[in-house]
């Protein structure tokens, strides 16, 4: 695991974020990047398109500084959870707890939505025709989201612990339906959140100004929530320039001290 999240600069190189088709593994060399800035929201802006018209994400994104954290009663998490009363239960057993269930402080992925939501460190969008790409500096997880209208797996054939992504354009918003999660405890915070194989996540992604992308969630599990839980939370575009580490990530990784020392770890 990175020993440090303080970001660095790839003395002033310019950084180009074309739209080719599918090129993850050439980011695979890509290993600097620089310090988060939040910039101002514009009520009126012209949103950049790729080549087929849809709005073009492609670049550097990392949340608002401070916003990270492991813990929901901070506000960045929005609505608490409404659990069931088995699965409050299972909560307060999970809580505290750091169990290989616990994939994201092994350094062994952090899944949906925790690798967006609590995971401080950036991450890359590309996109083509077919396919919206994020590929992560933690873990170096990849999750390719297809937006050619093909359907789920069977989940007999395929589940995956970030579960199988299918998007579509509404308008100007990418939504992305979310399923076929691993069965058992998919953990998202310290405290014991969790949801289970069972969950579905929509997300919505949407341009709100030049260098912010709102990010919205909502999520159903009729095994583990009375109700849904929604999240919003904004991404900041990172300044031409910046990339992201070469993680290194072990499975069994274990240096939490680390983890706990981050300016951006919220206790």
């Amino acid at each position: 695991m990175r020993k440090e999240v303080q970001r660095r600069r790839a003395g002033g190189a310019k950084v180009r974020f074309p739209d080719v088709p599918m090129c993850v593994l050439v980011l695979c060399s890509l290993w600097i990047s620089g310090p988060s800035v939040a910039l101002a929201q514009s009520e009126d802006f012209e949103i950049p398109r790729v080549e087929n018209g849809r709005p073009d994400f492609q670049g550097l994104w990392a949340g608002v500084p401070g916003t990270r954290g492991s813990d929901n009663s901070h506000p960045f998490f929005g609505e608490r959870m409404d659990y069931l009363p088995e699965a409050l239960a299972i909560k307060e057993q999970l809580a505290g707890r750091l169990g290989n269930d616990r994939t994201y402080f092994f350094c062994a992925g952090a899944a949906v939505p925790a690798q967006i939501l609590n995971i401080p460190y950036p991450f890359l969008i590309f996109q083509d025709d077919s396919n919206v790409v994020l590929f992560h500096e933690y873990a170096h997880d990849v999750r390719v989201i297809p937006t050619d209208g093909s359907p789920h797996p069977d989940r007999e054939a395929y589940t995956g612990l970030s579960g199988d992504s299918r998007g579509r354009w509404e308008g100007d918003t990418l939504v992305v339906d979310v399923t076929n999660f691993l069965e058992g405890n998919n953990r998202l915070t310290r405290v014991g959140d969790f949801l289970s194989g069972n969950a579905r996540i929509v997300e919505r992604w949407t341009l709100v100004a030049p260098d912010r992308l709102r990010y919205e969630i909502t999520a159903e599990d009729p095994t583990v929530l009375a109700s849904p839980w929604t999240v919003s939370d904004d991404l900041v575009r990172q300044p031409e320039g910046d990339w992201i580490f070469d993680t290194s990530c072990r499975e069994g990784e274990q240096d939490l001290e680390h983890v706990l020392r981050s300016p951006d770890y919220v206790p």
